[in-house]
Order: structure tokens, then C-alpha cells, then sequence
């Protein structure tokens, strides 16, 4: 056993002489100050939490009884068309998340937790209920001809769902733009000098269908 132990001693012994020690590498200053700039995003993310807290656990459990409505007063030959709405929705919350992670890591090299942190809140925020204006419809981004028609479809056929509805859907959209103004949360994408009211009704309907699937 002495011999054992010994042995292993010895063999530690001189792997240890022949390590390579390991070196540590010193932010250089340019990076030191991308990771201040970074530090700005900690308290946004602190309370995109929060909203997204009270947006999933407090308010949207409220308003199941809509959401039972609404997918409720669906065509059954329909429900396969607004599953393919929320695929696209989808898609292009995850390219934008993308992009947005892929932009941050040239810009802060690296040394950009905070805002990386705050980018993918914000688009789980939007996984738990849409923004399809900022998503789809706002004018940055490019539709596919296909595509518009199959929203066009949709919104010329269920339009009065939306009227039907209309009390306690806004009533849940003031509760969360309220929780939006309390916690300091800005939406992306709004462009709001081109927002119309019909875009903005088409994409409060898409979000309600999206949302209820």
C-alpha cells in the first residue's frame, strides 16, 4: 500500500513540474468599457422580469375564460390556418432574437450578459402573449405576398370576433400596458407615426387568435 501511494505520489509529482501554467488574460479597455455599457441593461432587466412575472402568473390567468371564447367560435377548417399565422409569428420572433443576440455580440465583444439577459426576456415575453404588429406587420419587416393574404384572409372573416370581444380584450390590454408603464417596459418595433387603425385592429385580432390557440 506504501508503495501504491508512493507511486502516485511520485507521478503527481511530476506532472505538476511539466504543467503549463495557466495563464489569465486582462480585459484590454475597450472592452472594460463595453462591459460598463453593459451594466446600463441591468436594471432593465431586473424589471422585465417583473412584468413578465405578473404578465404570465397574474394577469393572462385571468382572462382564460376569453381564450376559451374566443378559439371556441373558430371554424374547425380555420384553426390549421391560424396554427400556421402563429409558425410564422414564431419564426420571426426567433430571427429577431437572433439577430438581436448576434448584433450584441459584435457590439459588446463578448461582454454583454445584461443585455443579452434583457433581449431574451423580452422575446419570451412575446412568446407568452404576441405582439404580431411588432413582428409581423410593422412596416421593418418584409411579409411574404402569401402570407398577407392569408392574414387578410383571416381578419376579413373574423373581424367581429374581435368587435364581439372587444371589452374584456381591452380591458386585458390596459391591465398590461398599465404593468408595462409601471415596470418601465417599452415594446419594439412600433413605428408608431405609420401605425393605423386598421393595422392596429388587425393586429390586436391576430394577437387574440394567436394567443387563444
Amino acid at each position: 500500500m506504501k508503495i501504491l501511494i508512493l507511486t502516485f505520489s511520485l507521478a503527481f509529482s511530476i506532472c505538476f513540474a511539466f504543467s503549463q501554467e495557466c495563464k489569465k488574460s486582462e480585459l484590454s479597455e475597450y472592452l472594460v468599457q463595453k462591459k460598463i455599457s453593459d451594466s446600463i441593461y441591468k436594471i432593465d432587466v431586473k424589471q422585465r422580469i417583473e412584468f413578465y412575472a405578473v404578465l404570465s402568473n397574474d394577469i393572462l390567468p385571468k382572462y382564460s375564460d376569453l381564450k376559451k371564447s374566443t378559439i371556441s367560435k373558430i371554424d374547425y377548417a380555420d384553426l390549421e390556418q391560424i396554427s400556421q399565422l402563429k409558425s410564422i409569428y414564431d419564426e420571426n420572433r426567433l430571427n429577431y432574437l437572433a439577430e438581436a443576440k448576434e448584433n450584441q455580440k459584435e457590439i459588446y465583444n463578448g461582454v454583454a450578459a445584461y443585455s443579452k439577459l434583457n433581449t431574451i426576456i423580452l422575446f419570451e415575453t412575446l412568446d407568452i402573449f404576441p405582439d404580431s404588429y411588432a413582428i409581423i406587420f410593422n412596416p421593418l419587416n418584409k411579409l411574404k405576398e402569401k402570407d398577407k393574404i392569408l392574414f387578410n384572409k383571416i381578419y376579413q372573416k373574423y373581424s367581429m370576433l374581435l368587435f364581439e370581444s372587444v371589452d374584456c380584450y381591452m380591458e386585458m390590454k390596459l391591465e398590461i400596458n398599465k404593468t408595462k408603464k409601471k415596470f418601465r417596459v417599452l415594446d419594439i418595433n412600433q413605428n408608431k407615426g405609420n401605425k393605423t387603425i386598421y393595422g392596429a385592429k388587425k393586429a390586436d385580432l391576430i394577437d387574440l387568435l394567436i394567443w387563444s390557440l
